[in-house]
């Protein structure tokens, strides 16, 4: 389950607990049955992305060497609800951008479904290793409510003005914070800083527009706010290994 936007509280017997998710988190969730009732705020929208899976699915992960999948994996056999982890864990920008993927997907028939199958092997894949590496270590640092809600408002803004240039102290003021709280906050919760983020939201919109739009690598450093095409071709190279030119021959 990944909640995208809004947030909403379920309530069921099935779950010795009431299961609430804040926008742009995610957690992996199992029920033989399930018959609850699930509430939303009136004043913001609901997006929310499931993928459902078999228990027999989860047989073929059987060697994944960690206690907290292997809790979640045995409760299958006896059909008991289980959840991953009691902690929520960030939508990082790999899987919002494969979401994204999925469901834009224009492919059609057996290829739409190989093409599917395959990106949500990869979204799980990024979930476990997200869970069973932070959670299998060291447990996150406990952030309050109201500055973990600040930084998703931050990462919300930054996704809808990824080409625009701004400050961190700026940025800080308007969701009412400091620039030390935005910077340890955001890192803590997306493991990357502000400026990693912004700038991994800039390179993924332009392999997009160099793939589908065909622009020139020159139109595309400007449109996602790069000033100099060398530094755009720089960049772009040392995340995905190749310069932007490559990406439309």
């Amino acid at each position: 389950m990944f909640c995208l936007g809004g947030s909403a509280l379920t309530e069921s017997k099935y779950f010795n607990k009431n299961i609430s998710m804040a926008p742009g988190t995610h957690n992996l969730y199992y029920s033989n049955c399930f018959k609850g009732l699930t509430k939303w705020s009136c004043y913001e929208a609901l997006r929310s992305f499931e993928i459902n899976l078999t228990p027999t699915f989860f047989n073929r992960l059987r060697l994944i060497d960690s206690p907290l999948f292997y809790q979640f994996r045995e409760a299958m056999p006896e059909k008991k609800p289980a959840i991953l982890s009691k902690y929520d864990m960030p939508i990082t920008l790999k899987m919002s951008r494969i979401i994204n993927e999925i469901n834009t997907c224009e492919r059609l028939g057996v290829f739409k479904r190989m093409y599917i199958e395959s990106q949500v092997i990869t979204l799980l894949l990024l979930q476990l290793e997200q869970f069973c590496g932070i959670l299998g270590n060291t447990l996150p640092k406990t952030i309050s409510k109201k500055n973990r809600d600040k930084m998703y408002h931050v990462k919300e803004m930054l996704e809808a003005n990824f080409s625009k240039t701004d400050t961190l102290v700026n940025i800080a003021k308007k969701v009412g914070t400091n620039e030390f709280t935005l910077k340890t906050c955001f890192k803590e919760l997306f493991g990357v800083s502000v400026f990693q983020y912004w700038k991994g939201l800039r390179l993924e919109a332009a392999k997009m527009m160099l793939i589908e739009e065909q622009l020139s690598v020159q139109e595309v450093s400007r449109k996602i706010g790069y000033k100099n095409p060398q530094h755009f071709t720089t960049a772009f190279k040392k995340q995905f290994g190749i310069v932007p030119s490559r990406m439309r021959s």
